[in-house]
């Protein structure tokens, strides 16, 4: 008994997630959201600047729609939406999904993250998921080698014309390859480590130069006319264009991290570890040659993201693409068949949830597992972790 039967097939699991994306995407064009709309308005109205190149997009084919940004938003957005999700879909479709695939699949940190946070918007990072996966897709296949790798080498750094802290996730391009490394294409592995590493530091650079100024600010602001976010010259991020680096719109953000109150660390430290539990377990489960390998390799990949954690405190977001893309990997590895698992175990936990009888105790299970807790997306004192039921029955309460 395939557990996702119960939904008539994935198709529908992912249909949900399209269309509630959907509305999300409507309700913050409506609204003119601060954050969730503006962010991906950046646009290159008053030159080249980082972040910009979306909302170029948004803002050039919102001309066809008579001027109109929110059509032209709602129409780009839930068009990569419908095509992530359909690719993420097709990625999956060939896997035998086991429990704690499932349970992978519908972690609180993962697809559903910008539902059970509701300040949580669709991520800006839904372009760089769409492009590893195609990453992924590509040297899964039976003919894939490293001499066909060229061409993410030098079309991977453009992500950063997107966001600038895809560059702390570099690590996620290089981790893949370690199961296609021979002795005889050593050299050329290494060669393309250094090139994609020298071209992903040198974007960087160029965008750090073209970093954005108050003036980005209102000329961006002005261009968007009736249609700009709300205090679009105030705040959010297109007023962050006109920052710098550190510097909060509220001040300096300092070591903000850093304080006596305990609970906050061990109340996100729980969360974290609730969240990632699916991906802990997959790891201690499963047998596969590169097993240390892969493991010491993600541990480095988050290290090498440490500098985002200093200098925003929406540390959920930073966790959040961290398993987008090591549930991808894990996917990636099941499609190349480099997973073998610890059949005793495994088998005796399948046999009890995916069955006919209990179907319906899993699904609701696995409900629970992705909205039991809550916690803000950002990290400073005084946040808590809360039962999300708990936290409704306060609001209607009050």
């Amino acid at each position: 008994m395939n557990l996702i039967s119960f939904f008539q097939g994935r198709k529908l699991f992912f249909s949900l997630l399209i269309i509630f994306s959907i509305i999300k995407i409507i309700d913050h064009a409506i609204s003119r959201d601060i954050w969730q709309y503006g962010w991906w308005l950046i646009n290159y109205e008053n030159g080249f600047v980082r972040r910009g190149l979306i909302g170029e997009i948004i803002y050039l084919f919102s001309k066809i729609l008579k001027g109109n940004i929110q059509l032209s938003y709602i129409f780009i957005l839930s068009s990569l939406i419908i095509f992530f999700y359909f690719y993420l879909y097709k990625f999956i479709n060939s896997i035998r999904f086991n429990i704690t695939l499932y349970f992978l699949l519908l972690s609180p940190i993962f697809l559903t993250f910008h539902f059970i946070n509701p300040k949580v918007g669709i991520s800006t990072h839904i372009v760089f998921y769409l492009y590893y996966l195609v990453f992924l897709d590509s040297i899964s296949s039976n003919k894939f080698n490293l001499k066909k790798n060229w061409l993410f080498i030098f079309t991977s750094p453009l992500l950063l014309l997107h966001h600038e802290s895809i560059f702390f996730f570099l690590p996620y391009f290089i981790v893949p390859l370690v199961f296609f490394l021979k002795k005889e294409n050593l050299n050329l592995f290494i060669l393309q480590i250094f090139t994609l590493v020298l071209l992903f530091f040198i974007s960087e650079f160029f965008l750090f130069i073209n970093k954005g100024t108050p003036e980005f600010t209102k000329i961006i602001c002005d261009s968007l006319e009736n249609y700009k976010p709300v205090q679009c010259e105030t705040r959010g991020p297109i007023t962050a264009l006109g920052h710098e680096l550190g510097i909060a719109q509220w001040g300096k953000l300092g070591l903000f991290y850093v304080f006596d109150d305990f609970k906050v660390y061990f109340n996100y430290l729980l969360y974290l570890t609730y969240c990632f539990a699916p991906v802990i377990i997959i790891f201690y489960i499963t047998f596969f040659k590169q097993k240390k390998i892969i493991i010491y390799s993600l541990i480095l990949a988050i290290l090498f993201s440490a500098p985002l954690f200093h200098f925003a405190e929406d540390w959920s977001r930073w966790f959040s693409i961290h398993f987008h893309l090591i549930a991808f990997l894990i996917f990636f590895m099941h499609k190349i068949e480099a997973f073998s698992y610890k059949n005793t175990i495994l088998d005796k936990v399948n046999k009890f949830f995916i069955v006919e009888k209990r179907k319906i105790l899993t699904v609701l299970l696995l409900f629970f597992y992705t909205t039991l807790l809550y916690h803000p997306h950002f990290f400073y004192p005084s946040v808590r972790l809360e039962f999300t039921y708990m936290k409704i029955y306060k609001q209607l309460q009050e």
